[in-house]
C-alpha cells in the first residue's frame, strides 16, 4: 500500500493566494487609487521611480484584463498573459483597443444604430 502525504497549504500561502486573487480582480478604479497613493507617498525616495512604474503598470493591467475580461473566473484566467507585461506595452493595447472600438462604433452609426456595441464600449 502506498500512502500520499497530503500537504495543506499553509496559513501564509493561502494568504498570498487571496492576496493574488484580490489584486487580479481589483477594478481599474482600485487600481488608480493604489497608484495615486503610491505616487504621492513622498517618503521612498529611493523607490520612487520603481513605485511610479509599478504603480502605472498595476492600472494599466488592470484597464487592459477589465476591457477583455467580462468575470472574475476571466480575469483570473488571463492574468498570466498579463502579469509580466511593461506599462509600456500593456498602455498601448489599451488605447490601440479603445481606438478599435471607437471605430467600429463609429461605422454601426454610420450604417444603422447598435445599442449592444454602446454597452460594451469601455470610456477611454
Amino acid at each position: 500500500m502506498s500512502y500520499e502525504a497530503r500537504v495543506e497549504p499553509s496559513e501564509i500561502e493561502k494568504h498570498l493566494a487571496f492576496l493574488r486573487k484580490t489584486y487580479i480582480e481589483s477594478l481599474p478604479k482600485q487600481r488608480l487609487s493604489i497608484a495615486k497613493q503610491r505616487i504621492k507617498n513622498p517618503e521612498h525616495d529611493p523607490n520612487r521611480l520603481i513605485s511610479f512604474v509599478s504603480a502605472v503598470e498595476g492600472f494599466a493591467r488592470s484597464l487592459c484584463m477589465h476591457q477583455r475580461a467580462r468575470t472574475k473566473a476571466e480575469l483570473s484566467a488571463i492574468y498570466p498573459e498579463y502579469c509580466k507585461r511593461s506599462a509600456k506595452s500593456l498602455i498601448v493595447e489599451y488605447l490601440t483597443s479603445c481606438r478599435l472600438v471607437k471605430q467600429r462604433h463609429t461605422l454601426v452609426s454610420a450604417h444603422g444604430s447598435c445599442s449592444d456595441m454602446r454597452s460594451n464600449i469601455v470610456t477611454c
